[in-house]
Order: structure tokens, then C-alpha cells, then sequence
């Protein structure tokens, strides 16, 4: 290795710390905005929602001793309607629904949005969107996997938000119901 080679290395090297101390040092703004932010966050079970006939007995007698049963049913994931208001604004709606290839995994729901300061009413629904039960489909208690999102949640309240804070709407599965994290700030009526 040349001199050349050795002083050109340092030179680089110089360069590059400082141009790291410059980085580490430069001012950064994370949010530009004073504004608040709303976040929900969690993952829950959905409903499952069964589609059930019962076979005639013709179609059991073609069937091998061990699969006779007289009721047959066909299901899927419940699917639900998220809808966030924040006063009388409309922030968002979507569906929302489970993961995995046949949408038999968890729900996932991560959203932010930012919200102005002060005292605001915030409103989060999140309902399924399948028709209540009838006679052909059931989403009955027994048969719903253990932790399963209930048919309608909502949550409901005022909060004062402050400047650069963050409130969190998460669900609660042993109350079964939305609930904001301790951090936020019910607003004072």
C-alpha cells in the first residue's frame, strides 16, 4: 500500500466522522404539527358466522358411517364497519377484516389520525357487518371461539387533547369493549 493509498483512507475516514457528528447534531422535527394524535390499536378474534342446513336422509345414507351427521354448516370470519368521528367530522370508514388467506386469522386494526387540540368528542364504532342471525346463518355464543369480538363496539367520549400527545383506543377482551389507555385525557365536562 502507497502513501497516497494510506492518506486517502484517513482523509475519507475524517470525512465520514465528520460528517456523522454533523448528522447526529442537526435539529429534527418529528411532527412539524402541533396537532394530537388518535390511535387504535388491537387484535381480536372475529365472530365466526356458520351457514347451516340440515341433510336430508338420502344424503347420510351415501356418506360412511363416521361423517352421518345430521346438520352440515359452512363458515367464515365475520367481517365489521370501523368508523371514526372525531366532533361531527367523519375521519374515517372502512371494513375491516381478518387476516390469513381464508380470513380465518386475527383482526388487525392500527390506525392514526391526526386530530386538533382541544376538547373533542371522539366517537369509534366498530360493528360487523354480516345481517344479525336468521334461520339459515348463526353466530351463537357456543360456538364463537373463545375471546371473539362481540357483534358492535363503541366507544364514546370526551377528551381534551393536548398538543403533540398521543390517545390510544384499544380493546379490552376480558371487558369486551373499546377502551382508551391511561395516558388520554378525558376532557373535563
Amino acid at each position: 500500500m502507497t502513501r497516497i493509498d494510506r492518506l486517502s483512507g484517513i482523509a475519507a475516514a475524517a470525512a465520514a466522522l465528520v460528517g456523522i457528528v454533523w448528522a447526529s447534531h442537526a435539529p429534527m422535527t418529528a411532527h412539524a404539527s402541533a396537532d394530537a394524535m388518535l390511535r387504535l390499536a388491537w387484535s381480536a378474534l372475529p365472530e365466526r358466522i356458520e351457514t347451516c342446513r340440515e341433510r336430508s336422509d338420502e344424503e347420510l345414507e351415501h356418506l360412511p358411517q363416521h361423517m352421518r351427521q345430521r346438520v352440515e354448516c359452512e363458515g367464515a370470519a365475520a367481517h365489521y364497519r370501523l368508523t371514526v368521528r372525531v366532533g361531527e367530522r367523519l375521519i374515517a370508514t372502512e371494513i375491516v377484516h381478518a387476516g390469513g388467506l381464508r380470513q380465518d386469522r386475527r383482526i388487525y386494526v392500527f390506525r392514526e389520525f391526526a386530530v386538533p387540540v382541544g376538547d373533542q368528542s371522539v366517537t369509534v364504532q366498530f360493528e360487523r357487518v354480516e345481517a344479525p342471525d336468521t334461520h339459515h346463518a348463526r353466530a351463537t355464543e357456543h360456538h364463537q371461539p373463545t375471546g371473539a369480538v362481540p357483534p358492535r363496539l363503541a366507544f364514546v367520549q370526551r377528551v381534551r387533547f393536548q398538543p403533540r400527545a398521543v390517545m390510544l383506543v384499544t380493546y379490552d377482551p376480558e371487558r369486551r369493549e373499546l377502551t382508551a389507555s391511561e395516558g388520554s385525557v378525558p376532557s373535563a365536562q
